[in-house]
């Protein structure tokens, strides 16, 4: 069981599966043409003695030289295209991030205006809320105001309609009393 668990531990390492997705080989291809390119040199008498006056070996190590070199340009020539094309991919899929990033962007843009219209909405019928609730008060004020002026003056007009039925009584007694000494 431990030995089966190391072996799907070694098959799922993340750092290593991320550097191989995230890279696609590069570092180990780069390395093979950088080595190919080291052991790969140039002698000098390669450059020193002329064709013509080279060995049958010479020759031969010559021609081996030169389709080593060859194919050692056509790898670095396909690197080249690939890395280009790759190049040319990771530049169309940035471009393509930086739209849905512009089109999120522009719908998060969006919901906010709309939330924040929608605050001052409310804000606003806050403020009409709070200004009726306010003329609610006063008019309650005024009511009492005047119901307490009502009152009073009901009170003030009952004690004036008991005066004045004092006096018609006395203004009567006065008057009978006026007739029982004129008759």
């Amino acid at each position: 069981e431990e030995e089966e668990r190391r072996r799907r531990a070694a098959e799922d390492d993340a750092p290593a599966r991320a550097l191989h997705d995230m890279m696609g080989g590069t570092l180990q291809q780069k390395r093979i043409i950088g080595q190919l390119e080291e052991q790969h040199v140039r002698q000098a008498w390669m450059d020193e003695i002329p064709p013509d006056q080279m060995t049958d070996e010479q020759k031969q190590a010559l021609a081996v030289f030169d389709r080593r070199q060859a194919e050692i340009e056509r790898e670095k020539a396909s690197r080249l295209k690939t890395l280009t094309s790759e190049l040319k991919k990771l530049k169309s899929e940035i471009s393509d991030s930086i739209k849905q990033w512009d089109v999120k962007l522009r719908e998060l843009l969006r919901q906010r205006l709309d939330v924040h219209r929608e605050v001052c909405q409310q804000e606003l019928l806050l403020i009409d809320l709070n200004r009726t609730a306010q003329r609610t008060r006063d008019h309650d004020r005024e009511s009492a105001a005047l119901t307490k002026d009502i009152e009073r003056l009901s009170i003030e007009e009952h004690d004036k309609r008991k005066q004045l039925d004092r006096l018609k009584r006395d203004v009567d007694d006065a008057r009978r009393h006026m007739d029982v000494i004129k008759a």
